[in-house]
C-alpha cells in the first residue's frame, strides 16, 4: 500500500487530513478486519481501508457538524440573496451542500468525538472512546487570585 501510495504520501492523501491543524497522534485496528485501521488525533479519527484506492475528497461525518465546514468556490453558489439585512452575514455553503465524495467510504473523518483521551479496539468490532470536555476542564480550574479592573 505504502509503495503504491509513493513518499511522501500527503500529496496523494484526501485533502481534508492534509489541510487539518491536528495531525494524527494514535492508531487502532480492528482484529475483526485485519485490511483496516483507524487514524485518530485529540479531534477526529480517520477509516482507512488498505483493500480500497485513496479517494481525491473525504466523507466527513456527520455532515453538518460545526468543523465539518468547508468553503465552496463562487463558481458553485447559485444566485446570491441580497436581502440579507443589516448587520447578518450571508450564509455560506458547507461540506453538507457539496456533491458527495467516494462511495467507498475509505477515509471517512469521524467529528463525532472531541477532546479524545484514548481510543482502541477491546473486542472485535467493539471500540472504547475516552473524551475529557472542555468544560469539565474549564469549571475544574481555581478562580483567579486577583483581578485587576482596567479603567476604573
Amino acid at each position: 500500500w505504502s509503495q503504491d501510495t509513493g513518499l511522501p504520501m500527503s500529496p496523494s492523501m484526501p485533502r481534508e487530513l492534509t489541510h487539518r491543524a491536528e495531525y494524527p497522534t494514535r492508531m487502532a485496528f480492528n482484529p475483526a478486519s485485519p485490511s483496516k485501521f483507524l487514524l485518530g488525533a485529540h479531534g477526529y479519527f480517520c477509516i482507512v481501508d488498505l483493500d480500497q484506492p485513496i479517494p481525491e475528497h473525504s466523507n466527513i461525518f456527520p455532515p453538518d457538524h460545526v468543523r465539518a465546514r468547508r468553503h465552496v468556490p463562487r463558481a458553485r453558489l447559485g444566485p446570491v440573496d441580497d436581502e440579507v439585512g443589516p448587520g447578518r452575514k450571508r450564509k455560506r455553503l458547507y461540506s453538507s451542500t457539496r456533491p458527495a465524495a467516494e462511495k467507498s467510504g475509505n477515509f471517512t473523518v469521524c467529528l463525532q468525538y472531541g477532546n479524545m483521551l484514548f481510543m482502541d479496539f477491546i473486542a472485535d468490532d467493539e471500540m472504547v472512546v475516552v473524551e475529557q470536555p472542555w468544560m469539565d476542564i474549564v469549571n475544574a480550574l481555581p478562580d483567579a487570585l486577583e483581578r485587576r479592573i482596567y479603567g476604573a
